[in-house]
């Protein structure tokens, strides 16, 4: 059976393609704050803090070490408007967007090579129909 390490798992379109992996016999690793309601492996995974990924990365060379493939698909946004953004909401943002992904394949990376994983990171087509101006702008330049 194919294992797939998937991020952002528990929610929207992470949750739709974990239950697409798992309707076609692949078995799904999900690395997110919350279990999913759905039946799963399940590492709990702050992707905002490098400790907890750091454990879950422990978790999986340990246990999941024979993956084929690691998704990125968690993403969290922050509707305040640019003059209102604190640090804290941007800094949350690119860890979980732009930082989790390359952080997760570079502590991965010889498992990857071993096993020849595939990486998909998924991005969002919201930074080509947003301006500056918009809520959405560390979402959008982050994804």
């Amino acid at each position: 059976m194919k294992t797939v390490i998937l991020t952002g798992a528990s929610d929207g379109l992470g949750k739709s393609f974990a239950q697409l992996c798992i309707k076609n016999k692949v078995n799904v690793v999900a690395l997110c704050r919350s279990k999913p309601d759905y039946a799963c492996d399940f590492i709990e995974t702050d992707l905002r803090n490098e400790n907890s990924i750091r454990n879950a990365c422990d978790i999986i060379k340990e246990e999941y070490s024979s993956f084929d493939a690691i998704v990125n698909c968690a993403g969290t946004m922050s509707l305040q408007s640019l003059d209102t953004l604190s640090f804290q909401e941007m800094e949350d943002v690119y860890k979980v967007n732009s930082i989790s992904p390359i952080f997760i394949i570079s502590l991965l990376l010889p498992l990857i090579k071993e096993n020849k994983a595939d990486i998909m990171n998924v991005t969002s087509i919201m930074g080509t129909m947003y301006d500056i101006e918009q809520d959405s702008v560390t979402y959008t330049s982050s994804k």
